[in-house]
């Protein structure tokens, strides 16, 4: 991927161009902006910038509405918009470049955070969660579990080409290998436990009958003087 600004290559690791020194939206680069909405609806501030947000509408066939800081390339979107956009930008994924996928991991084209900072969700201001998305995908985004999801500048590209690559996949196939697992060892646990049983009862059956305690015997021995 080129810099908007000079056409210089950009870095694989950042936003900021080597060259001119500028901070590419590398979000937006790849989304179709069919509708930018400037009336109607509330705007929200950018938790980063403090900013108002330019509202935008990246569907092809059905709206979706995202909430973009022209500042510093963030986007506010619904979560369940997310897996839309994600999903038709990168269709059916049906195998793993494991290669790719570990270079992907390696080499992040959002900005390494030093120091962790907490967003506040722009719509009800409270302090969002931070949350690696789909566990593995090396992506943290802040969520706010009622309004959405927030993403740094050039963390949506990174989830499409993690997607693209088999990230999810490669996440399920795990899943379902942590599940066989996880029943082999209920399988072991209760054949163990049928064995330790039947040994029990075995050694029950085995004991010599002298041992056999019986209450009423033993009165009439001590009545007897035995």
């Amino acid at each position: 991927m080129r810099c908007k600004f000079c056409s210089a290559p950009l870095p694989k690791s950042g936003l900021i161009c080597d060259y001119c020194g500028q901070r590419n939206p590398l979000n937006m680069s790849i989304l179709s902006k069919n509708d930018i909405i400037k009336e109607g609806l509330k705007t929200h501030i950018c938790p980063v910038c403090e900013v108002s947000f330019e509202r935008i509408n990246i569907g092809i066939k059905d709206e979706i509405i995202i909430q973009r800081c022209n500042d510093c390339d963030g986007i506010f979107i619904s979560e369940d918009d997310l897996q839309k956009t994600i999903k038709h930008h990168t269709g059916e994924v049906v195998s793993i470049d494991h290669k790719i996928l570990q270079f992907i991991l390696n080499n992040p084209r959002h900005k390494t955070e030093l120091v962790i900072r907490y967003r506040k969700c722009p719509i009800c201001e409270n302090t969002m969660q931070r949350i690696n998305y789909k566990t593995v995908s090396g992506v943290v985004i802040d969520k706010c579990h009622k309004h959405g999801v927030w993403l740094d500048g050039g963390e949506l590209q990174q989830l499409f080409e993690w997607q693209q690559v088999g990230g999810e996949l490669y996440l399920e196939k795990n899943k379902n290998k942590n599940k066989n697992k996880n029943k082999n060892k209920n399988k072991i646990k209760r054949e163990s436990s049928k064995k330790d049983n039947y040994r029990r009862q075995s050694f029950e059956y085995a004991r010599p009958s002298n041992t056999y305690f019986s209450p009423l015997d033993d009165f009439f021995t001590w009545i007897l003087g035995g």
